[in-house]
């Protein structure tokens, strides 16, 4: 910085010439002048470093992907970055054409995905396409029937639906897994959590 204020008081002093500054500091005369123009528009700051680089990152994390991320992080503080899936983010930010491409993708590569396959069965269900969902839903139960989530899932569409009988049976399912599991998922709130 004191460069740029000699620089810049000699060239506004009339002292010397934008040239003879640029050969005495090895600068161009263009930098004298703009830096001689920036302290005439801001006495105080005008001669500080201005950043070159983009004003923000363009892969840079949405600040909504981010505050999400940082919820997730804190209800789930042992979950690393792999627990929290991009379908899971993209279903919560209510972009579920997305968040279903990403689920298939990872069914696609793994096809007895029973998480992916229940978090593919949410985002249709807040879709509004409850028929496909419960078909999902039933896909991730025959691919591991003791995975707790789609029972309860589909007994909650069950329920939007008014099937009060057949949201019984997969609650009662929900518990039965739930009750031979050592580590039941919660068992204590897994009934009124229905997402993921």
């Amino acid at each position: 910085m004191e460069i740029r204020t000699k620089a810049v008081v000699f060239y506004e002093e009339g002292i010397r010439s934008a040239r003879e500054i640029g050969e005495t500091y090895n600068i161009s005369e263009r930098t004298v002048r703009r830096w001689a123009q920036s302290h005439r528009q801001d006495k105080v700051n005008g001669l500080r470093p201005k950043k070159t680089g983009p004003k923000r990152s363009l892969r840079a994390t949405s600040p909504s992907l981010e505050q999400r991320i940082i919820r997730l992080k804190e209800k789930y503080p042992a979950w690393g970055a792999r627990r929290i899936k991009r379908g899971e983010i993209l279903t919560d930010l209510m972009r579920y054409n997305e968040a279903i491409a990403s689920f298939e993708h990872s069914i696609s590569i793994k096809p007895e995905n029973a998480k992916a396959l229940n978090g593919k069965g949410v985002a249709l269900f807040y879709k509004g396409n409850n028929t496909l969902a419960l078909e999902v839903f039933d896909q991730a139960i025959i691919t591991n029937p003791e995975f707790i989530k789609p029972w309860n899932n589909g007994a909650f569409v069950f329920m939007k639906q008014e099937k009060y009988a057949k949201a019984a049976k997969a609650y009662q399912e929900a518990l039965y897994y739930a009750n031979r599991q050592t580590d039941p998922q919660g068992i204590g709130d897994f009934l009124f959590e229905t997402v993921f």
